[in-house]
């Protein structure tokens, strides 16, 4: 069934078998794909299915062509034969003859038409196009033949995806990398195939670069594209297709570079389309958005003017989803001329450590008042270095106490307190060093690990009056680690009193991908490790929830992790991996909060997203004022 178009234009009648996807584009970009498609339609051959025997057979009489069976020759050409002979030999010599070329219908039955792309560096710059290209005529192909069409990439573990929307065309494009096709590749490729009943019964395409048939041949394709770009000019693409019935060659002259430099860079969507939501100001991309403890409210930094825009979460419970919330964000303003080193989001305000020339300021942080700033050896905040230092804001039951606890780029974690009974009301103090990480998991009470003097890992928590530290649990390790990796906590605020241990993980190396897990609760003493698949990062930890059930399941730990391209996040647990959310664009800044399982983030267009991990439900998505000129700016 044909997909709905997303706008109206025309097409020449020769584009109009890829109207539906080719309607998707911006209309400038179409006379990139237009030889493309035509030529590339024309060699590609019948539908191959295998489910029913049989040949295809004759429907009817198709195009005009210079080859074909002497029965299908043009009357106009015999005619030539019988009033000028010579004439007729010598353009059966040269092979000018025109024949009528015959329609040929399936008999052949399938389910789905499978294709894995090599998106490695072979196939960097106009190769890319034709994978764009292939993927619309494939579609055109499954349309016609009634199935469905799947599409993955060799390089990555992402499962096979639908074409859908312009977003689908867009997400092969991003999936760009420097890796070749690895054996491990093969291998997971091949397992998905042997498992996909569809996919055996159907048509098995391989896009790729060429020489790569000794590693490829393991995996049961139908047909072999192998592409070639013009090293020296890009001006050609050299095509070589392999089937079990015919190997056919052609070389395609590459589309203007002007065109093929915007398509490459993701620039495919059709001018028109506008974002949902204006705002007075744009958003900066530097910051991380800040998550409130109690999950009602995101904060994120703006760009070129010292505030901040505290976005309401929609609560899940909502009447009508439908109407939208009350002052859905407001603007909160700091102090011009500091720059931020930490950022906490309580109730409607954000607070943040404001730094200026002389000292730290403290903005709508109760009680804590401007401070000289301490020497790089006990505080290290290293400004300029970008997004902000974890950190949690504690308050006493009584009220008494106030801590703002920051974990600075030295990995140590200090305190900058007001003693309501204290001569000195306001102090600052080293509370511990070589911590790997920390947690507010109260608002009274926060969780972190370190290494002792022994080479020990120690978790430990404490209130806002870190003198009197609750609890303290030694995480058995027998590895060394160094105080350099990071920290992982899962708990849910109703559950934490603060008198006993919080499951945690710790990093085993520095790109996040190997894991040590401890589940406290059903008392893990020794842990075990986790490793992620290639290139995917952990960025949190979680209890995941039963089935049909709000309650948690706290015999299990899920990791929270995010693509090598930064456009999905997904949970992993005992090898599996469950796609939670697809973003349009690259994440380029993100946070999570396990306190109510919210993964709220920026993408490279300034679009904020929340998405509930618990819930598997997407809370927030909100686009704001596209960013101009370089992200890195911002």
């Amino acid at each position: 069934m044909s997909l709905p178009t997303t706008q109206s234009i025309s097409l020449p009648e020769v584009l109009q078998p890829w109207q539906t996807w080719l309607s998707w584009l911006d209309p400038e970009l179409i006379p990139a794909f237009s030889d493309v498609l035509q030529r590339l339609s024309r060699v590609l051959g019948p539908v191959q299915g295998k489910q029913l025997g049989g040949l295809p057979e004759q429907d009817g009489i198709g195009q005009i062509q210079r080859k074909g069976n002497y029965q299908n020759l043009l009357l106009s050409e015999w005619l030539m034969a019988d009033e000028v002979p010579d004439e007729f030999i010598r353009r059966a010599i040269n092979a000018e003859h025109l024949f009528l070329a015959p329609n040929y219908k399936s008999q052949q039955s399938l389910n789905q038409i499978t294709v894995l792309f090599d998106t490695g560096i072979s196939q960097l710059g106009e190769c890319r196009l034709v994978h764009i290209a292939m993927l619309i005529i494939l579609a055109q192909r499954a349309e016609k033949a009634g199935c469905t069409l799947m599409w993955g990439t060799l390089q990555s573990i992402i499962p096979l995806m639908p074409l859908n929307t312009i977003n689908d065309l867009h997400e092969l494009l991003t999936r760009r990398t420097y890796s070749p096709v690895l054996q491990e590749n093969i291998t997971h490729w091949q397992n998905v195939i042997d498992e996909d009943v569809d996919a055996q019964n159907g048509e098995i395409w391989l896009v790729t670069g060429a020489y790569q048939q000794s590693i490829l041949k393991q995996i049961a394709s139908s047909h072999h594209i192998e592409l070639t770009g013009d090293d020296c000019f890009n001006k050609t693409i050299d095509i070589q297709i392999r089937t079990p019935h015919f190997q056919r060659h052609m070389v395609l002259p590459a589309p203007p570079r002007t065109l093929s430099s915007l398509i490459l860079k993701g620039q495919i969507r059709p001018p028109t389309v506008k974002n949902t939501h204006q705002h007075e100001h744009k958003i900066s991309l530097m910051f991380s958005p800040v998550i409130s403890f109690h999950g009602s409210a995101v904060g994120v930094t703006l760009l070129g003017k010292p505030g901040l825009m505290v976005i309401k979460i929609p609560p899940i419970n909502r009447s009508n989803q439908n109407t939208s919330l009350k002052k859905p964000f407001v603007y909160q303003i700091y102090p011009d001329g500091h720059r931020i080193l930490a950022l906490q989001c309580h109730g409607k305000k954000v607070g943040a450590l404001l730094s200026n020339n002389n000292g730290l300021y403290f903005w709508q942080l109760p009680n804590l008042s401007y401070i000289p700033r301490p020497a790089d050896e006990m505080f290290s905040a290293g400004i300029g270095r970008g997004n902000t230092l974890a950190s949690a804001y504690l308050a006493n039951n009584n009220k008494e106490f106030f801590s703002l606890f920051v974990h600075d780029r030295a990995k140590r974690l200090v305190a900058f307190s007001y003693n309501i009974y204290a001569e000195e009301k306001n102090s600052f103090k080293i509370v511990e060093e070589k911590v790997l990480g920390i947690e507010k998991i109260a608002d009274n009470l926060l969780v972190y690990i370190y290494l002792n003097d022994s080479s020990e890992l120690v978790q430990m928590t404490t209130g806002a009056d870190f003198s009197q530290k609750r609890y303290q649990h030694r995480l058995y390790f027998t590895q060394f680690i160094s105080y350099q990796r990071d920290a992982l906590f899962a708990y849910r605020h109703k559950y934490t009193d603060g008198s006993k241990s919080i499951s945690c993980a710790i990093s085993l190396g520095a790109n996040r991908q190997s894991w040590h897990v401890y589940n406290m609760e059903i008392d893990e003493v020794y842990g075990y490790q986790i490793d992620l698949p290639q290139g995917w990062q952990g960025i949190g930890l979680f209890h995941p929830t039963l089935d049909g059930s709000p309650e948690e399941d706290l015999t299990t730990l899920n990791i929270l992790m995010i693509s090598p391209n930064k456009r999905n996040i997904a949970s992993y647990s005992k090898g599996e991996i469950e796609i939670l959310y697809h973003a349009d664009n690259p994440f380029t800044r993100y946070s999570f909060s396990p306190s109510k399982g919210l993964f709220a983030a920026l993408t490279d267009h300034a679009q904020v997203v929340v998405y509930d991990v618990y819930q598997k439900q997407l809370r927030l998505n909100l686009y704001t004022i596209a960013q101009e000129g370089s992200t890195q700016n911002a």
